[in-house]
């Protein structure tokens, strides 16, 4: 008898696990055909639902569905739009980083240039101003040098004395007169500057005086007598005699002067019968530059 019994529980494991899987299959059918049906319902349902929908309900859907669709491919483009902004930024960026540092090499390269350049200005200006100096100095070496030399001949009583001036060139260059004058008086002190009466010898706008040579003018007093020589020596008054030359220097066209005075000193014995330089009036325009 429990030899039977094993037997029985045997088979009805071995049906057991015949069944198992069939009826297994058969719940998932019935689950998927469950699902369909539903699937189908809801479907129908839909359909259902939009047949039974107002055409401004069905209209007021598509334009939502047609927005939400274009704001969602609005924010794919967007996004897509900022991501080749960011791109491009970045290599500008670059680009600029690179034109910067190339700009301020270019920028070194020329301040260079222009460094030398203003270098070899500086250079060559030093150059012409020496070499305008040195054919200042040659010029000025060269140029015309007229000075004023006086003689009085016949200063004596009973006679008619004659004042001679002489414009002497001592200069390598020709000097051409552009006026000379020659004047005399009775004075305290010599006016500055003195006053010229025109006289028919005076030379005005031609003429020139060759180096080592000169002009002339003269002045013709009136007698000479005792009580004038008193007047004189009273040295109320003094006898000026004076002359000037403007002459100009025939290379250059620069022009210059000269000025000439001389006085009677009553008493006083020279070769010039008594006539001295004047402390004034004795000066030529380089010696007016002079401090």
């Amino acid at each position: 008898m429990p030899e039977q019994n094993d037997d029985n529980a045997s088979g009805n494991s071995h049906q057991e696990e015949t069944f198992s899987p069939l009826i297994k299959a058969y719940i998932d059918q019935e689950i998927q055909k469950a699902h369909e049906a539903d699937e189908r319902s809801r479907k129908k349902k839909w359909k259902n639902s939009w047949r039974s929908a107002s055409p401004i309900t069905k209209g007021t859907f598509i334009i939502a569905s047609a927005v939400a669709l274009a704001t969602v491919g609005y924010c794919i483009i967007a996004g897509l739009q900022l991501t080749e902004m960011k791109h491009t930024n970045e290599l500008t960026q670059k680009a600029l980083d690179g034109s910067d540092k190339t700009l301020q090499a270019t920028l070194a390269k020329l301040q260079g240039q222009i460094d030398a350049t203003n270098a070899l200005s500086g250079h060559a200006k030093d150059q012409a101003d020496q070499a305008s100096m040195a054919n200042q100095a040659y010029l000025q070496t060269d140029r015309p040098w007229v000075g004023i030399v006086f003689n009085v001949a016949d200063w004596v009583p009973d006679k008619t004395p004659v004042a001679t001036v002489y414009f002497v060139n001592s200069g390598r260059r020709p000097a051409q007169i552009i006026e000379t004058e020659l004047d005399s008086g009775d004075f305290e002190s010599l006016p500055n500057p003195p006053i010229y009466t025109a006289l028919p010898n005076d030379v005005r706008g031609s003429g020139l005086i060759l180096p080592n040579s000169n002009a002339n003018n003269t002045k013709t007093f009136e007698k000479l007598t005792t009580s004038r020589l008193e007047q004189l020596g009273s040295r109320k008054k003094a006898f000026f005699i004076y002359a000037s030359i403007d002459y100009k220097d025939v290379k250059t066209g620069q022009k210059h002067w000269t000025h000439g005075c001389i006085r009677y000193l009553p008493g006083f014995t020279n070769a010039m019968n008594g006539f001295v330089n004047c402390t004034e009036y004795n000066q030529s325009d380089e010696e007016a530059k002079k401090p």
